[in-house]
């Protein structure tokens, strides 16, 4: 019997799509990762709009994902969605940049003046994860379908938060977190 290679999404902003700096993080991330199946959404989706509806599909197959940002240090309103998205699945998340994988510790919204679909928000990295770890994370989610084997394998996901408009807001929501009452988010979203 074979083992599942883990499939890890690669997040990274359209601006980045066919770019020197997307070339460089891909081939970091071989590198670094020989072992996963990495899935790059860049050149796969013909509009916003078929990425909208492949994207729910898609995010039931990965065992974890891995951003990196564009030139200038931010992301995307898709890239934000994917994290979210991940975040919500328990799955392993990581930072790409100068081609080592960080945790993530939080991300911060641009201000709305500088707000664009492009340029969303900046990504704010942690200490440096072990490549080795990372993918061991990941194949255990891939293999294991319950809760608290993905919690387990995201140990740093408890410690990830959003900045919004220079407050914090912590995923207390999560599968497993306990609940603590956020202030800044609408009962329907508690």
């Amino acid at each position: 019997m074979t083992a599942l290679r883990p499939r890890l999404y690669v997040a990274h902003p359209i601006v980045t799509y066919g770019t020197a700096r997307e070339r460089h993080c891909l081939d970091a991330l071989r590198s670094i990762l020989p072992d996963v199946e990495l899935y790059d959404p860049a050149g796969r989706y013909s509009t916003n709009a078929a990425w909208r509806r492949a994207w729910p599909r898609v995010l039931k197959t990965l065992s974890g994902l891995v951003v990196f940002t564009s030139h200038d240090g931010t992301i995307g309103a898709g890239c934000m969605r994917e994290l979210i998205d991940a975040l919500v699945r328990n799955l392993p998340i990581a930072g790409l940049e100068e081609g080592m994988l960080h945790e993530i510790d939080a991300v911060r919204f641009l201000a709305p003046r500088r707000l664009t679909a492009c340029r969303t928000g900046r990504l704010v990295l942690g200490d440096q994860i072990d490549p080795g770890e990372f993918v061991a994370r990941a194949a255990l989610g891939s293999r294991s379908s319950t809760r608290a084997a993905q919690r387990q394998s995201a140990p740093w996901l408890a410690r990830t938060a959003l900045r919004i408009g220079g407050q914090t807001v912590s995923p207390n929501r999560l599968p497993g977190a306990p609940h603590t009452p956020d202030p800044y988010l609408s009962p329907d979203i508690t």
